[in-house]
C-alpha cells in the first residue's frame, strides 16, 4: 500500500517522458504546496481503489503517458478529476508536467547545495573502478557487476542532465531563494 502513496512522487524520480507544452506558472510556495496536496490525495486513493495499488506494484513508471492513460481509464478517475479540479492544476497531464519541473528543481537544488559526492562524481569513480578491475584482470563476474552498476548510473546521469538543461532562470532563482524550504518539503519522513 505504501507504493501507491508514493505514486506521483515516485514519478518524480523515474519519469523520462513529458507531454505537450502547457502554459508555465511561475514557481511559488502555494503552487508547490498544491502539487503536494494533489499528489498525496491521489496517492491515498490506492486504499479505496485496489486497481491503483495493483498497477503500482507491477509498473516501472518509465512512461508517463501509459500511467496517465491507465489513471484516466481507472474507476478512480472521477475522484482524481475532482481532486485536480479543486487545485490550481487544469488536468492530470498538467500535474505530471509539473512533476517533471519539480524533479528538475530537485536535482538543481541538490547539485547546488550538496556537500556529498554527486551523481556525476559517482559516474567518474565507477568508471575508474571498472578500468582498474579490467587492468587487474578481475573475474568476469565482478567486471559484469561493475559494468551493470556503471550502466545504471550513466542512465541516471543522462536523466539528471536532461532535467537540468530545461530549468528556467526564474525556477533557478526560486530554488536559490527557497532552498531550505524545498529541502523540508521534499525530505521523506520515516
Amino acid at each position: 500500500m505504501k507504493r501507491i502513496l508514493l505514486l506521483l512522487p515516485l514519478l518524480l524520480f523515474l519519469s523520462t517522458r513529458g507531454f505537450a507544452a502547457v502554459p508555465v506558472k511561475p514557481l511559488s510556495k502555494p503552487l508547490i504546496e498544491s502539487f503536494l496536496i494533489v499528489s498525496k490525495k491521489i496517492g491515498g486513493l490506492g486504499q479505496k481503489y485496489p486497481e491503483l495499488a495493483n498497477y503500482s506494484a507491477g509498473s516501472n513508471f518509465e512512461d508517463q503517458s501509459e500511467l496517465v492513460k491507465f489513471l484516466k481509464n481507472s474507476s478512480a478517475f472521477p475522484e482524481i478529476k475532482k481532486i485536480i479540479e479543486a487545485s490550481v492544476f487544469t488536468s492530470l497531464e498538467d500535474v505530471f508536467i509539473f512533476s517533471e519541473r519539480i524533479l528538475a528543481i530537485g536535482y538543481y537544488n541538490k547539485v547546488n547545495n550538496s556537500d556529498s559526492v554527486s551523481l556525476f562524481q559517482t559516474e567518474k569513480i565507477l568508471q575508474a573502478n571498472l578500468n582498474n578491475l579490467r587492468a587487474n584482470n578481475a573475474s568476469d563476474t565482478i567486471i559484469s557487476k561493475a559494468e551493470k552498476t556503471l550502466d545504471y548510473v550513466k542512465v541516471q546521469v543522462k536523466i539528471v542532465r536532461q532535467k537540468l538543461d530545461v530549468i528556467s532562470e526564474e525556477d533557478k532563482t526560486f530554488v536559490i531563494q527557497n532552498s531550505e524550504w524545498l529541502k523540508q518539503k521534499f525530505t521523506v519522513k520515516q
